[in-house]
């Protein structure tokens, strides 16, 4: 099962002293996103405040689209390297890697910068950390159509990702480092320019299935559901 569960985060939101997380326990443990949340997406940036508990083989915390054509961030195998990855349908592999970058039971705040132009980005804690060296499609035609899932791969072979995740956003547009590094402390109300999704997970009920779908909060909505 996938359980909601209060933590004391090694970060300070400055709207609120504590906050709800998505904990995944590895096998089954996974929860579906919005599907085709990326359709008609030239570039998106996608962040998160992410914990690993363990490396699992290949797990990812979040990934978008069909073992076919998607996007995604993993580590790579069983190992602490870190990577941003975009798979496209015609058999092009692009992979912005970090290596030995994730630490076990720390919180790390991620985001993946998609765009045509400068190919993939990927940010730790505001600080740029791996970046591809070729321009990719755009991102709606690699990833705009399939599922959206946190911790599950849409590869069977791969584990599923084990740990902690919290402050879900999706961008359509790709953000400036100085963005990136000044909102990551601050809680997303929904109603930010741009703001494509948000999953906060403080609304969530206690137990979240496998198939069951969360529903974010997109500009001008008043629930997470």
């Amino acid at each position: 099962m996938c359980v909601c569960f209060l933590h004391l985060s090694p970060f300070a939101f400055s709207q609120s002293t504590s906050n709800h997380a998505l904990l995944l326990g590895g096998k089954k443990d996974a929860a579906r996103l919005e599907d085709d949340i990326l359709s008609g997406l030239s570039e998106c940036t996608i962040e998160a405040w992410i914990r690993w508990d363990a490396f699992n083989r290949f797990a990812q915390p979040w990934s978008f689209g069909t073992a076919s054509s998607c996007i995604g961030l993993n580590t790579f195998s069983n190992s602490s390297d870190l990577q941003l990855f975009a798979y496209e349908s015609t058999g092009a592999l692009h992979i912005a890697r970090a290596y030995q970058s994730v630490e076990l039971h720390q919180w790390y705040h991620l985001a993946a910068v998609i765009s045509k132009a400068e190919g993939l980005q990927l940010y730790m804690n505001g600080i740029l950390i791996a970046k591809s060296q070729q321009g990719i499609r755009e991102v709606g035609s690699i990833a705009g159509n399939g599922p959206a899932n946190a911790g599950l791969s849409p590869w069977e072979q791969n584990g599923h990702f084990i740990g902690a995740m919290d402050e879900l956003r999706i961008w359509n547009h790709a953000r400036s480092p100085e963005q990136i590094r000044s909102g990551m402390l601050q809680q997303a109300s929904g109603t930010e320019p741009g703001l494509k999704g948000l999953w906060n997970f403080d609304q969530t009920p206690p137990v979240i299935s496998l198939i069951q779908p969360l529903r974010g909060r997109t500009p001008g909505a008043t629930s997470h559901w």
